[in-house]
């Protein structure tokens, strides 16, 4: 399983209002070409919170060519009827349930992304063997949503992921850059110390 985001790595933030606080074409290509790429014959599932779904604009919503899941601890009617939830979209209560929704999937599940928000992120973080953090360099001072701290969990960086450029790229007036990172073993009961490599995100700081 693996867990991707985009991050404002000054504020550790990831969005505003329920939106991303910036438009990164390149990005976005990139996620669609990383949570796509499988083998013949086989899908990969996005799982997403409800909010998440709801920040997906209407018209690339379920996102094409994945196997999409919303996480929600509402009603599965009322969800689909409120939400415009469409019924080729998997509907769950938990990750553990999402899980087991994509073991007995009549479809072949190659990888697991998990693509937001912040509550699925922090459970995930403990739970995914790989991340994939676009770094995005700026000023975005009025961010609402933001990444989880690391906590125990400790993560090398193993560099530019395979499909993504590699170096620093640009949309506009707002630079970016792609990482991925593995899962090395637990940290210290300090999460403050280490090397910074190892903790892809800095600890959150208070708000």
């Amino acid at each position: 399983m693996c867990l991707v985001a985009a991050v404002a790595w000054k504020y550790n933030a990831i969005g505003k209002g329920d939106a991303l606080p910036w438009r990164l074409p390149g990005e976005l290509k990139y996620f669609r070409k990383l949570t796509m790429s499988s083998p013949e014959g086989t899908i990969n599932a996005v799982v997403m919170g409800r909010k998440t779904w709801e920040s997906i604009p209407e018209k690339y919503r379920p996102l094409p060519g994945r196997l999409n899941i919303v996480l929600s601890r509402q009603d599965e009617g009322l969800l689909r009827k409120q939400f415009g939830i469409s019924p080729d979209v998997i509907v769950g209560t938990s990750l553990d349930h999402a899980l087991e929704l994509i073991s007995n999937s009549k479809q072949r599940v190659e990888s697991v992304f998990i693509i937001g928000g912040s509550s699925l992120f922090e459970e995930g973080l403990s739970r995914c063997d790989s991340l994939y953090l676009t770094r995005v360099y700026g000023e975005f001072p009025d961010c609402d949503t933001f990444f989880p701290d690391m906590g125990r969990n400790v993560f090398g960086n193993i560099g530019t992921p395979e499909l993504a450029p590699s170096g620093i790229q640009k949309d506009g007036d707002v630079d970016y850059e792609f990482f991925k990172y593995k899962r090395l073993r637990p940290s210290s009961p300090d999460p403050t110390k280490g090397s910074p490599e190892h903790s892809p995100v800095k600890q959150q700081r208070a708000r």
